[in-house]
């Protein structure tokens, strides 16, 4: 049987408090170095995220003109759509080598 009368002091009520006020420290600490995130509603993207961006809305675009012209299958879509996205990411990128498949840029001259 168990015994009652012997009661732990992890089970009184001023543990209880204590492991209250310990989770509200917490989260008022994760609360204070994460404000940027609570406070910027907007952010400015860098440069290689908006070059990035911008390649992807030309290429989305002419992609859903051929579907819109069921020019391309489905599977011809997705395709297209990862390619897109390759090639956006190589030429948004600085120092990355383009993905493989992707011909190298020509040395300016």
């Amino acid at each position: 049987m168990i015994d009652r009368s012997r009661r732990s002091r992890l089970d009184g009520r001023g543990a209880r408090v204590a492991a209250l006020v310990v989770a509200a420290v917490a989260a008022g600490i994760l609360a204070y170095l994460n404000r940027d995130a609570f406070t910027t509603a907007e952010r400015n993207p860098s440069p290689q995220e908006a070059a990035y961006e911008r390649c992807m809305a030309e290429r989305n675009a002419g992609i859903d003109e051929m579907v819109r012209q069921q020019a391309i299958t489905t599977e011809q879509e997705i395709l297209f759509r990862q390619r897109a996205e390759d090639l956006c990411r190589a030429q948004a990128a600085t120092d990355e080598p383009p993905p493989a498949g992707l011909p190298l840029p020509l040395p300016e001259q």
